[in-house]
């Protein structure tokens, strides 16, 4: 933990930045528009591209109600830290859309946003349709939000690339496919075929120097999740995948490929997902993967689609990944044949609830670095589990009696043998130890009621170096009481720190900081 600050309860926390010196204004923005334009309500600008124009740092540009046509271009637009340029709808009730005009293609180069060498922009609460192949396209920007917005198109649907970008959040919104990519269309047109559109993510970071962060989110009929395509690890790494809630997943879910550095995949719900974790020819590591759950639906069609848990091939990882605490209901196999030869896999303190799949625990290739502890299973271990001598803790033949899996619910009800009965996590380049109640961590995504915590996220440059500075940020805080802890991306430095940061009260008055501690090397 980074600063224990005495407070009262608190909405807002703010590290500051150089301060800034230009008023706020409003923007405005109308399809509609035809007449002489000056950005006013009463005579909006008519496209976006002019607005942004004009914004200075902290600058709001509202999109009235209709429909904007083609991509809008942002070129060298930039805000400031604690001003941002916010793009946004005008009224909440009657979203803007953004139509990129474009007929689903793999080739077609018609995104509804074009951010190029942009920094510190917010984008929020627009709908975006017939943007193909990409929907927001950030080309050498940093420090882009994306957040309450809707999508139905696009196959690389927020697509960072250049080592330039970094620092891209996606959070609060919703993408929806078609139905048919989970059940209609061919797994091989979609895959490298006439279809191969809908072979894409929400996020989907090329070559970009990283520190991405995509959460609470709602993914629906997608091909994949997340997925990265870096050439080294330098590239895409530092990330944080938390909070989503996925649905109807056709291919995998999770999907670096080449390499992955310092990527954390977290409390994250998934319901009928072909296969959830894809670490195939991946090189690179640490990958932490916990606290997440996953159920099915009980139907032929699902039954044939949802065949394995982990694709954990080729590689190999130098350094590892850690899977822990994760509660599974399903009759997907934890590895196919020949879908576990990558390296250094530490496997701990899951629960599994098979139901129709018979030896569904099954590790058919044993690789250096994997580790297999205290887990649950209600069938019984592999050959190649007992051959080496794993397991010694854990639980086969074992209900975890999750509370109502079929429903997506992973608390463990009373009684259940996974209470108090996992490994006390630790993580030395965290600093960290696993926080429990009772004699010991429960087995699952569940620490009684409450989602398992992990270590909160740290800023790690890979052995290559990274294209960027990472400054402090919050990446967790505690209330507890009358304490706020705060948790940072990057170690504070200096004995001014406390002015650093501003607290609010949920009335929006700022506190004053009664005492505070600076702890685990500003971390």
């Amino acid at each position: 933990m980074n600063i224990i600050i005495k407070s009262f309860p608190v909405l807002l926390l703010m590290i500051l930045g150089p301060a800034g010196t230009l008023a706020q204004r409003s923007i405005f923005v109308s399809p509609e528009s035809k007449q002489t334009q000056d950005g006013s309500q009463s005579h909006p600008f008519s496209k976006l591209e002019d607005a942004a124009a004009q914004a200075m740092p902290g600058d709001t540009i509202y999109l009235l109600p209709g429909r904007y046509n083609g991509t809008q271009q942002l070129r060298h637009i930039k805000g400031q830290p604690n001003q941002p340029i916010v793009i946004t709808a005008f009224d909440k009730k009657a979203i803007p859309v953004i139509d990129g005009l474009s007929e689903p293609s793999n080739d077609a180069l018609h995104p509804g946003l074009l951010l190029d060498s942009c920094r510190w922009i917010n984008i929020s609460a627009i709908k975006f349709e017939n943007c193909w192949f990409s929907v927001i396209d950030l080309n050498e920007s940093s420090y882009i939000s994306v957040e309450y917005c809707h999508f139905t198109s696009g196959k690389y649907t927020i697509h960072p690339h250049g080592l330039n970008t970094h620092h891209i959040l996606v959070e609060h919104s919703v993408i929806r496919h078609p139905f048919q990519v989970w059940k209609g269309w061919s797994w091989l047109e979609m895959h490298h075929g006439e279809i191969q559109y809908y072979n894409g993510a929400l996020i989907h970071p090329r070559r970009t120097g990283g520190g991405h962060i995509m959460r609470y989110n709602e993914l629906h009929n997608m091909f994949n999740g997340f997925r990265t395509r870096p050439s080294n690890i330098k590239e895409d790494g530092n990330t944080e995948i938390y909070g989503n809630k996925f649905f109807n997943v056709r291919d995998n879910e999770f999907e670096p490929e080449g390499w992955a550095w310092n990527m954390h995949y977290y409390q994250n719900d998934h319901v009928n997902v072909h296969k959830l974790f894809s670490i195939d020819g991946v090189e690179g590591g640490n990958i932490y993967i916990y606290s997440n759950t996953y159920t099915q639906s009980d139907d032929p069609w699902t039954n044939y689609q949802v065949s394995g848990i982990y694709k954990y091939k080729n590689g190999p990882l130098t350094w590892p990944c850690y899977v822990f605490n994760n509660s599974f209901y399903t009759t997907a196999r934890v590895m196919k044949y020949g879908e576990s030869s990558n390296h250094q896999m530490k496997h701990f303190n899951n629960a599994y609830q098979f139901f129709e799949t018979e030896n569904a625990f099954r590790v058919v290739d044993w690789q250096p670095g994997y580790e297999f502890d205290y887990d649950c299973i209600n069938q019984g271990w592999s050959a190649n589990i007992r051959l080496h001598n794993q397991e010694k803790n854990g639980l086969e033949h074992t209900d975890p009696h999750f509370s109502d899996p079929a429903e997506g619910q992973f608390p463990l009800a009373g009684g259940s043998p996974c209470i108090d009965a996992g490994k006390i996590m630790h993580l030395p380049e965290f600093g960290w130890n696993q926080p429990f109640s009772g004699s010991a961590p429960d087995i699952g995504a569940y620490e009684g009621a409450e989602r398992v915590e992990g270590p909160p996220f740290r800023f790690i440059p890979s052995p290559e170096g990274a294209y960027y500075r990472e400054y402090p940020r919050i990446s967790r805080h505690y209330l507890r009481d009358q304490f706020l802890l705060l948790h940072f991306s990057a170690p504070l430095t200096g004995d001014d720190f406390v002015q650093k940061i501003k607290v609010f009260e949920n009335n929006d008055k700022e506190l004053k900081l009664k005492s505070a501690l600076l702890m685990d090397e500003g971390y």
